[in-house]
């Protein structure tokens, strides 16, 4: 089957440029050749895009267990969404995108040749809801894609009072772990204990401040952060020339 579209190929190249076509031959070789360059690239891509994979300090998360911040959500928004997803959940909750910012997605980071052809990820999106509600989302660009990071809650505090946002809050996440000053924090318990290992800040959480009428949902886990550095580390030495020798 390759000989004769080889052939092929030769046969129809031939009689073109017998015919005075060498302008059409010229269009389907350059044709060829950015079918090829395209496959070379998504291969490319596809060989840096693997899901990140790593041992967590903390527990995983388990489904349906309404007290981990991994599965709590803010107006519909969780941790891990893709953007298309927030993007999504933002439309049906109402609210409306007032901003976006973007930044150099993973495969940018560590294929910087292709970086001119490759799309960035967002990184920020603000958006804004009725009765002087907003959201901040943030994301982090893994190498499977952008996820939500971080989610940022505010309703203006001469639209909602204290108590009223209180209440909500517990009848929404449930008594807090942890209160500090004047925020309440819900966390991943090891034992009965929120981080064990130095501080509910190192780990997913929800954190929420009454006084001023906010609510973060956070991810954090410096194993992710660790991993992913020992990725771009990895690619880019693979990516390293291998001649030392030159024929020269």
């Amino acid at each position: 089957m390759k000989k004769v579209c080889l052939i092929t190929m030769v046969i129809v190249i031939g009689s073109a440029a017998q015919a005075g076509q060498s302008d059409g031959v010229g269009k389907l070789i350059g044709a060829l050749g950015s079918v090829m360059a395209d496959a070379k690239m998504r291969r490319q891509i596809a060989s840096v895009s693997q899901p990140l994979v790593y041992d967590s300090r903390v527990p995983s998360a388990v489904a349906g267990d309404v007290n981990d911040p991994r599965n709590m959500s803010i107006a519909g928004l969780k941790l891990g969404m893709s953007i298309v997803q927030a993007q999504s959940v933002l439309q049906r909750s109402g609210f409306t995108i007032t901003e976006s910012s973007k930044e150099y997605s993973f495969a940018m980071r560590v294929l910087p040749d292709l970086s001119a052809s490759l799309p960035m990820d967002v990184r920020s999106i603000s958006a804004n809801g009725r009765n002087q509600q907003s959201v901040q989302i943030k994301f982090a660009s893994l190498p499977e894609g952008a996820i939500i990071d971080r989610v940022e809650f505010t309703i203006a505090d001469d639209t909602m009072t204290k108590e009223a946002f209180l209440d909500q809050l517990r009848n929404r996440y449930g008594e807090a772990d942890l209160a500090e000053s004047d925020d309440l924090v819900w966390c991943i318990k090891v034992d009965g204990t929120c981080a064990p290992d130095g501080g509910w800040g190192r780990q997913p959480h929800l954190r929420a401040s009454p006084r001023w009428r906010t609510i973060q949902l956070v991810f954090v886990d410096g194993a992710r952060d660790d991993a992913l550095e020992a990725r771009v580390k990895e690619i880019r030495e693979n990516r390293k020339p291998k001649v030392e020798q030159a024929d020269f």
